[in-house]
């Protein structure tokens, strides 16, 4: 068995004995492994917080240059409201070679708690990560990361997928502006639903940043566009379809009230 095959093998098996015989099987932690020739393929499911030793082991040098996938999932569960994801501890990799896909689970319909990066925004961290990552080819986001993302590009990513969280952080007018992701072909955005909030409509994306998206170079390479929750007209969705007709665009709304 190899170094890093022996590593993971040793953290699925600690993650694993943190489980007892009253946890419930929709609540059962653990960490999950495939190996592809000699390229690890990790998945997590458990509370946000649990996830800090598994994200530490990965940034050993023999698991992280094998490392080509890692999603972060877990139960519907936070503290007020909300469910924190820290990458940061990734940072202490030196690179990530291989990694092509890194998904952080975003809100589903009927959740209790917003996922969101980091406690008040993922503050650069997404950035510093892609730039340890070259071969990046899919990311899923469950809030919108700083713009400095976009100073810093992806040059291999193709997927998209990002959810505002409680801050839009203009991810719309800043993707539309960008120039460092050249291979983008498929985005999917979920907008600021927090429909609860009086005037929450003031905290999403003004249509004029879609229309500057769509108007650029970006919009042109695009294949595919999920739009998640837009509070936009009927009449200025058909505008921007217009403007792009080769560009298939999928609407999803979903909401709920808390009574």
């Amino acid at each position: 068995m190899s170094a890093a095959r022996a590593i993971l093998a040793e953290i699925q098996a600690h993650v694993a004995a943190r489980n007892d015989e009253r946890t419930l099987a929709d609540y059962l932690e653990r960490a999950s492994v495939e190996w592809v020739d000699d390229a690890a393929h990790v998945y997590y499911f458990g509370e946000a917080g649990g996830a800090y030793e598994l994200l530490e082991v990965l940034t050993q040098e023999e698991v992280a240059k094998r490392l080509a996938s890692l999603t972060l999932d877990g139960p519907d569960q936070g503290a007020n409201g909300t469910q924190s994801w820290n990458l940061e501890t990734l940072l202490a990799g030196t690179a990530y070679p291989q990694l092509r896909c890194l998904h952080v689970r975003q809100v589903r319909p009927g959740d209790h708690n917003q996922p969101v990066l980091g406690d008040f925004g993922d503050e650069g961290t997404v950035a510093r990560l892609v730039e340890k990552t070259p071969q990046l080819e899919s990311l899923r986001l469950p809030s919108a990361p700083s713009p400095a993302f976009f100073d810093v590009g992806a040059p291999a990513l193709r997927f998209l997928n990002v959810n505002a969280g409680y801050d839009t952080q203009n991810f719309i007018l800043n993707l539309g502006r960008s120039t460092r992701l050249p291979a983008l072909r498929y985005l999917e955005f979920g907008e600021y639903n927090e429909t609860y909030m009086d005037e929450y409509r003031q905290c999403c994306t003004p249509f004029e940043h879609y229309r500057e998206l769509f108007e650029s170079p970006v919009s042109a390479s695009l294949r595919g566009f999920v739009w998640r929750h837009p509070i936009c007209t009927a009449e200025q969705i058909e505008d921007l379809q217009e403007m792009r007709p080769q560009l298939r665009i999928k609407v999803v709304r979903w909401s709920h009230d808390w009574l």
